[in-house]
């Protein structure tokens, strides 16, 4: 929807709202109550089930994808739906949050998707707040090190390169996995100061290993959208003296 706003104005943006609500609205009829609930969020109250409703939902996720046109113009968006029903809550705010938590997780899964509420879905929220902020202190902590993967030539039998790999020792956790971590420090923009860090320890304990070996270091897409990238890689190599080499 922002895209919508962004390219075509607030104009066409209103109008999408308009025409998105006239279809959820269609759909719906008279099995629940639809209404906006801020920003691009719609909500629906039903009183036919969990499963029906998780049936419906797929449904408007199929009808929102169909093109909208306005005057010359055509507009093609997608949605993004969480389910949760009454035997999952024990209040309207409690049945909202868990709702909302069943939509984060369709966004986490690709978008496009409806996701019916599971249960452990909001302790498994409550763990991931709790990791990102652990993440958030770790580095000025330095929880951080890495470790070599050597490189060997199989003609000489000699290491010509190590790739860094970062290692976090949480004081309580104990090693979390790089799978567990780096996807949350993507998705935080964390990535960017921990990557800075990392070029700049690799670099630091390279410049100490014979001339003839090279090292290698892992970059994330958010580092590489990032115009920090270069800057870090020059300055960790002029720090540690390392020829760009």
């Amino acid at each position: 929807f922002k895209a919508v706003n962004d390219t075509y104005g607030h104009g066409v943006g209103d109008s999408l709202l308009v025409s998105v609500a006239a279809r959820i609205q269609e759909m719906v009829g008279e099995i629940g109550f639809v209404a906006r609930h801020g920003g691009d969020e719609m909500a629906i109250v039903t009183h036919i089930g969990v499963e029906a409703s998780s049936m419906l939902a797929e449904h408007i996720v199929a009808e929102i994808e169909k093109p909208y046109s306005f005057d010359n113009l055509t507009v093609v968006i997608g949605c993004s739906i969480g389910v949760c029903g009454l035997d999952d809550s024990t209040s309207p705010s409690d049945l909202m949050q868990r709702a909302d938590i069943a939509l984060y997780e369709a966004k986490r899964r690709g978008r496009g998707v409806a996701v019916g509420y599971q249960p452990g879905m909001i302790e498994a929220i409550a763990a991931r707040g709790h990791l990102e902020n652990d993440l958030r202190g770790a580095l000025a902590l330095r929880q951080f090190y890495l470790v070599y993967q050597p490189i060997l030539s199989l003609t000489t039998d000699r290491i010509v390169s190590c790739e860094a790999l970062i290692r976090w020792n949480h004081p309580h956790r104990g090693l979390v996995s790089p799978d567990e971590f780096i996807p949350l420090a993507e998705e935080t923009g964390l990535i960017v100061p921990i990557g800075q860090w990392v070029l700049e320890q690799a670099c630091r304990e390279a410049a100490n290993w014979p001339d003839a070996q090279h090292l290698a270091v892992n970059v994330s897409a958010v580092q590489l959208r990032s115009p920090l990238l270069l800057t870090h890689v020059a300055e960790a190599l002029a720090a540690s003296g390392l020829p760009a080499s």
